[in-house]
């Protein structure tokens, strides 16, 4: 039996990748490699004849090595693997069956489950794994009604990597906004159903289970605490003082998956010559933690908690003990607009959206709820030559604004942007992407080279860059400057 080269390209990934995992994890990647290796195979067509399944999955791996600037709790290394299978099945051919609402379009089950593992290091170790169904949903059409049901992922928005009407889905936030917006986005189970009528279309979506962003508290460069724990062990402070900020926890107070815990919005998009029109509705609970209470009283904050604040301020503090810090999922209602055309060379396309209530971090480290309007615009070039480019600009405005609120202001204006250069029929691009805060100056930039040597298989080479003060939307990860390796590979 000839081995094929999408056999052999998949195995020297999951062998180099297995190598670095933690004793601990090698039975379930196991696995899982092995899965993506037989699915390989029956792609290839050698085991399996129905053309009705297709099968294939992800091989996502991405290693990170920075300076921990003379800090012992920062993390100078990170890596993450993603292994995902997927398998779709189509019922039957329209054309045959005898059921006339399947004759439209073929209706498809999809399948996939995921392995991803998580770990910073080198000192002060931290580590996550989840195995998990990933999307796993029935796709149906019958004349201009269409229903998709059960796990996955659901787009609303035009623009790109930063879209305020893009809220159907939570995301995970455990690396920032290092990994793009469709690999941060996390399936959730929902009921969308969509009515064609000619160049209108009506969207309605039913999520019956609420899923929060994925964001770590404590014990890494991400979180929303940092090091803040093992910080304050270290500085020395009185034996109680230590016990009360290690046993500081985080109480997430969920809703309960009952109906009138559901979510649901409607959306109606309509074609007007060239141009794609939307508006939307959509009433849910924030998937970003409200922090109702801290229990540190008297504390005053200017960025990201540190161990030196605690210090300077200890005289004045009032500790709690024996109380969590409070995370509350509150209600919003989200209201949006979009537009997509086409302009000779250039693609345009806009979105706004209005939160009546979205939270916001205070000086003492509680939430307030405030009503936002977020507006972006932008336009992207893509030429004949290999060049792409792509440029948003954004505001967004906080109505009853006050000076206590971490990180933004009134008006926050900002720009994101990417270009890109392909040459050698594809096999290499370099890449820009950024993004600068006009409001609080404040910026980072991504540098990227890729190698393409096989049609799935991407070879990165990057740079994550962040600079502006503390107190910053994007400075306040100043010190987690990175480069890195990632591997991505599709079959």
């Amino acid at each position: 039996m000839c081995i094929s080269r999408e056999v052999l390209i998949s195995t020297a990934i999951a062998f180099s990748s297995t190598l670095y995992l933690w004793k601990r994890l090698f039975v379930i990647p196991g696995l899982f490699l092995a899965l993506l290796l037989f699915s390989s195979q029956l792609k290839a067509g050698s085991l399996l004849q129905d053309e009705r399944l297709e099968l294939g999955g992800l091989v996502d791996i991405y290693a990170g090595a920075g300076d921990s600037n003379g800090a012992s709790n920062e993390h100078s290394l990170s890596y993450r693997q993603r292994l995902r299978a997927e398998a779709r099945y189509t019922f039957r051919d329209p054309e045959t069956s005898s059921w006339p609402g399947l004759r439209q379009q073929d209706p498809f089950i999809l399948l996939s489950a995921q392995s991803d593992f998580l770990w910073f290091g080198s000192s002060n170790s931290y580590s996550d794994h989840d195995l998990d169904l990933y999307e796993a949903y029935l796709h149906w059409n019958k004349g201009p009604l269409q229903l998709s049901l059960g796990k996955q992922n659901v787009r609303w928005g035009k623009t790109d990597q930063l879209s305020p009407v893009d809220n159907i889905n939570a995301q995970d936030f455990r690396q920032f906004v290092l990994l793009d917006l469709e690999d941060r986005k996390i399936p959730n189970w929902l009921a969308r159903m969509r009515y064609f009528h000619q160049d209108w279309t009506l969207e309605g979506v039913f999520i019956p289970f609420f899923q929060a962003h994925e964001i770590n508290y404590f014990g890494t460069d991400w979180a929303i605490y940092r090091q803040a724990r093992q910080d304050v062990r270290d500085l020395g402070l009185p034996p109680e003082l230590q016990d009360f900020f290690q046993g500081l926890d985080v109480r997430e107070n969920e809703p309960a998956n009952t109906l009138k815990n559901a979510a649901f919005g409607a959306r109606l998009a309509k074609v007007l010559g060239n141009v794609d029109l939307a508006a939307s509705w959509l009433y849910t609970r924030e998937p970003m933690p409200y922090f109702a209470s801290f229990p540190v009283r008297n504390l005053q904050v200017k960025g990201p908690i540190s161990a030196r604040d605690i210090q300077k301020q200890l005289p004045e503090l009032q500790l709690l003990p024996g109380e969590d810090i409070q995370v509350e999922y509150p209600r919003t209602r989200i209201y949006g607009l979009e537009f997509e055309s086409i302009l000779r060379d250039f693609g345009i396309r806009g979105e706004a959206a209005y939160f009546d209530q979205q939270s916001f971090l205070q000086q003492d480290l509680t939430s307030t709820r405030k009503r936002v309007l977020h507006i972006v615009a932008g336009l992207d070039y893509d030429s004949p030559g290999g060049w792409y480019a792509n440029l948003q600009l954004s505001e967004q405005y906080l109505f009853d604004y006050q000076s206590r609120i971490l990180f933004f202001a009134r008006h926050n204006f900002s720009v994101l942007g990417e270009l890109s250069h392909e040459w050698a029929r594809g096999r290499w691009q370099a890449a820009l992407q950024g993004m600068y805060y006009f409001t609080d100056q404040s910026w980072h930039a991504n540098p990227e080279l890729t190698y393409n040597p096989a049609a799935a298989l991407d070879i990165s080479l990057g740079l994550h860059m962040f600079q502006g003060t503390k107190d910053t939307i994007l400075g306040q990860y100043r010190d987690n400057d990175h480069v890195y390796l990632r591997l991505k590979y599709y079959f």
